[in-house]
């Protein structure tokens, strides 16, 4: 369907094409960017500010009758700077900065050739860029916001550094501005900040007055991209100037009702700015050596005081513990009580600095509601990220999880706490945030008891109530009540034990009833959405009319985090958010042109990126649910006492003459009575004999090691080809196919199929830990998929290591295999795939090996898989090979027993060793 209006993807293939046409003679990134900024810039000034006239300039650029455009674009962006002044004026004198970008533009594209100006002037030919024509009001600015995001890599070194959006979102979220603010950012960049305020603003409330925006950057590049981006998204009027905002203080000062800042991490300042901000230093002195943070803290708090503003800003952990002057700085704003909330966040969230940020909320003296006052909030969200590729990224559920605690100010477990003034005195004021609250995760709970003796201790259970509670599965559908012991619950038979595939089946009914809420939502969304005509009166912007949509449809949407759910509230906003910031410009285009943006249709297209949004979280907790029992499972499914009556039966007992394997030592109810020198010693005795068994258990594998050479042994031997039992055939004969992985992207990102590689080939078998995934947009063959049979071989090892050998069994349901891995397909009436997996994992076969393998100079062994075909391989009959395979596997199961054996001993070892360092010898449950 043809389109009357231009869409976002027209305007930002323009400018990735007018990035691409900037020479390499632009050396400086900040140039480049600058030149596609101003051209996008003038282009739609020639739409909008010149239609009667937009033809023949645009003849004028290019040349008539293919004259070249060399030398003109220079000329028209001057020429746009002087009309730019002429439309608005001098300000004072400050030039407008649109005006000095385009003259910086100017001078830059000067020093292009012609066929380079060409080029540039090519990527915006046939893209209509006046407001008129967009499919959205605010379409440029969202195009420009993107294309700064997308050139941000490049301007690190530049000496400009992109505030990421996501930290921007929760400044906002925590400042809450209110219509009618006056509202002032004195390190602005981009304008990124004052953008979000209005935009929070035009969602939160319906034909809201208009905000006061005002910014200063010392930057004049940076200005002059946030004027223009503020234009870009129609915000009318900021004032938005370049300078020291330490030393040039805006008119306004002291009549601002939010600062939203984001200032240079421990900035020192020079002594006149230091002399400057000190006019506002009223809780303590500013320095002029060293790092000023609290100076600027105190700088915009005295910006918004005659007001009775707040400031939400920025700054590293250091001077929330600093002494000295910054703790005597801190007593005075804690004593004025204006510090409201702390709170701690991630490291890396920035791209050019790895350093954790912390974000303050501070309020005039005396503007704290009631409930607030004499009390901080401290929030430690340093855990609330996603790992990305080069940063760590905030999600939208981690921005609502921190801005609903501080909108509720209640303790949150080991997330938020709400402290008094009284208890940070007696801390000497020091706002160190794991002080008050910490957020690193415990340390796995281990129960020595249930170790030993079996069992699932109860207080585990109910440490994960919350999950089993969401999803209405009662503890005893998981375990069986043991009768005299109310702190212990056995695990079903293990027959009776839910698998993954159960637990599935339990968490359905639950997950289903979240799913028909949600349609029922979306039958009431589709209906508000539907209402959004092409607006009949100018009065009312597209931001108003999807605002108040989005308030509409969030209202009905908490109902489903009001019910019992499954998921938490803030993943469930999280979700909306992130989806609502997807279809935006879909919504603001059916709000002015009657339809979304292509290619979606019709409303139900939309209805899938919030649907699969919710389908993940739900997954997500479905997978929570398995992985906790399994490590349930993993724990104590199999305790001490189990492994021993496998191996030894059930009444020989483990060694009798070790103390560790007597009755008495698996009791230790004794040592709850006794005084804290008894039950050190009793427990030091238990070390001593648990070192003896681990020592025994080590000695017990390596005679299986011996046992299982010694199986393969008679085969090998030359000589037993004269009786005629044994054949020798290379492996090329018994081999169907013998292919070497391919070495494509691989990422540790969940998602695709994941590639088996040679760290995941050991002697116990196939270890899933650390899989990689073959990433989306390079997805293996089919051809290169493992089936059941397939015989792995470690193609790349080292002498030390030795060559290693699975048989694949579908240990995953999709798997295919990376560029250290030989996947070998045998000919299953010649060989079998057991019998072929021990033979190349035996010793005595492995300097064949090493003598087809092409040696490096770090003594890593590569081995083709061609080369591997010359291989001369001992065949015995079928029989015989089965033989072979039951005898490894009956090995290969008692290993697994004894490794076990030796993770138990070491688990309960290192418990006990724990208790003794640290004078909590203890008998139970364990933290």
């Amino acid at each position: 369907m043809a389109l009357n209006f231009t869409v976002p993807n027209d305007v930002e293939r323009a400018l990735r094409n007018a990035m691409e046409a900037v020479p390499r003679i632009v050396s400086d990134h900040r140039d480049r960017r600058d030149v596609v900024l101003a051209m996008l810039f003038s282009q739609h000034a020639l739409d909008e500010l010149d239609q009667e006239r937009s033809a023949e300039s645009w003849r004028r650029i290019t040349g008539a009758r293919g004259t070249g455009a060399g030398g003109a674009l220079p000329r028209m962006l001057e020429d746009r700077a002087l009309r730019v002044l002429g439309a608005t004026g001098e300000q004072g004198d400050r030039p407008p900065l649109i005006a000095e970008l385009l003259r910086r533009a100017a001078a830059v594209v000067g020093r292009m050739d012609d066929a380079a100006q060409e080029r540039l002037i090519e990527a915006f030919r046939g893209v209509r860029l006046d407001f008129a024509a967009l499919a959205y009001p605010e379409m440029l600015g969202d195009a420009m916001e993107s294309f700064l995001k997308a050139t941000e890599a490049s301007m690190r070194h530049s000496g400009e550094h992109y505030t990421p959006r996501e930290l921007v979102h929760l400044l906002t979220e925590v400042a809450q501005p209110q219509a009618g603010m006056r509202i002032y950012d004195p390190f602005c960049g981009t304008g990124g900040m004052l953008l979000h305020a209005k935009q929070y603003v035009d969602e939160q409330e319906r034909d809201a007055p208009r905000l006061a925006l005002a910014g200063r950057d010392i930057n004049a590049s940076t200005a002059e991209l946030a004027i223009l981006n503020l234009y870009f998204h129609q915000i009318q009027d900021p004032a938005v100037g370049r300078g020291d905002s330490l030393l040039l203080a805006p008119s306004e000062a002291g009549e601002f009702d939010l600062v939203l800042s984001v200032p240079p991490f421990s900035l020192s300042l020079r002594a006149d700015q230091a002399q400057a901000v000190g006019q506002y230093a009223r809780y303590g002195p500013v320095p002029e050596r060293g790092p000023a943070d609290w100076g600027l803290l105190q700088y915009m708090l005295g910006l918004v005081t005659r007001r009775g503003g707040a400031v939400c800003t920025v700054v590293t952990h250091g001077p929330l513990f600093r002494g000295g002057r910054d703790q005597a700085t801190r007593t005075a704003l804690l004593d004025a009580d204006v510090v409201e909330a702390v709170i701690g966040l991630a490291p890396n969230l920035f791209s050019s600095t790895g350093i954790a940020p912390c974000v303050l909320l501070l309020r005039a003296p005396g503007q704290k509601t009631a409930e607030r006052c004499g009390k901080v909030l401290f929030i430690d969200a340093s855990r609330e990220y996603e790992r990305g590729h080069a940063q760590n990224l905030m999600r939208s559920e981690h921005i609502e999880k921190i801005a609903s605690a501080v909108r509720g100010f209640v303790d949150v477990h080991r997330f938020a706490r709400v402290v008094d003034r009284s208890y940070l005195s007696e801390n000497d004021d020091n706002l160190n945030i794991r002080r008050y609250v910490d957020s690193t995760p415990l340390p796995e709970p281990q129960d020595i008891q249930a170790h030993m003796s079996g069992g699932m201790p109860v207080a585990e259970i109910n440490h994960k109530e919350a999950l089993l509670g969401a999803y209405g599965i009662a503890p005893r559908r998981l375990f069986t009540a043991r009768y005299g012991d109310p702190a212990y619950m056995d695990f079903l038979p293990p027959p009776e034990r839910p698998d993954p595939q159960t637990l599935t089946e339990l968490a359905r009914d639950s997950e289903q009833r979240l799913l028909a809420a949600f349609d029922q939502w979306w039958g009431l969304a589709q209906r508000h959405i539907a209402g959004l005509a092409p607006a009949q009166s100018g009065a009312e912007t597209s931001n108003s009319r999807t605002g108040l949509v989005k308030r509409q449809l969030l209202g009905s949407y908490a109902e489903l985090t009001k019910a019992p759910s499954i998921l938490a509230p803030y993943s469930l906003s999280g979700a909306f958010t992130d989806w609502w910031r997807e279809v935006g410009p879909h919504l603001r285009t059916l709000a002015r042109r009657g339809c979304p943006l292509p290619p979606e249709e019709d409303l139900s297209a939309l209805r899938e990126g919030l649907k699969s949004r919710i389908d993940a979280l739900v997954a997500a907790r479905r997978r929570e649910l398995v992985e906790t029992y399994g490590r349930w499972q993993e724990k104590y499914g199999l305790s001490f006492r189990e492994i021993e009556s496998q191996l030894t039966g059930p009444s020989a007992g483990f060694l009798q003459n070790n103390p560790w394997s007597q009755q008495s030592a698996w009791d230790l109810s004794s040592l709850a009575g006794a005084d804290v020198a008894d039950r050190r010693r009793q427990t030091a005795q238990r070390v001593h004999a648990l070192t003896d068994t681990e020592k025994t258990v080590e000695g017990a594998l390596a005679k299986l090691d011996v046992d299982e050479l010694m199986i393969l042994l008679p085969v090998l031997d030359a000589a037993s080809e004269t009786d005629g039992r044994v054949d020798r055939r290379t492996l090329g004969e018994v081999i169907k196919t013998a292919r070497t992985g391919t070495s494509g992207r691989l990422s540790e990102e969940p998602g695709g199929v994941p590639a088996v590689e040679a760290r995941h080939l050991t002697e116990r078998g196939f270890v899933a830990a650390g899989l990689r995934y073959r990433r989306a947009d390079s997805p293996p063959r089919l051809s290169e998929i493992l089936t059941a049979g397939d015989v792995l071989l470690t193609a790349r090892v080292t002498a030390a290591r030795g060559y290693r050998a699975i048989v694949w069994n579908e240990q995953l349901p999709s798997a295919t295999y990376g560029g250290s891995v030989l996947r070998l397909s045998p000919d299953a009436t010649r060989v079998l795939p057991g019998y072929l997996a021990a033979w190349l994992s035996h010793r005595s076969v492995h300097p064949r090996l090493y003598a087809q393998a092409r040696e490096s100079r770090d003594e890593l062994y590569d081995l083709p898989a061609g080369r591997l075909l010359n291989v001369e391989i001992e065949l015995p009959r079928l029989e015989e090979q089965q033989r072979i395979v039951d005898a490894v596997t009956a090995l290969a199961e008692q290993r697994e027993l004894r490794h076990a054996q030796l993770a138990k001993i070491d688990l309960i070892k290192r418990t006990m060793m724990k208790d003794l360092e640290s004078d909590r010898t203890s008998v139970g449950f364990v933290s």
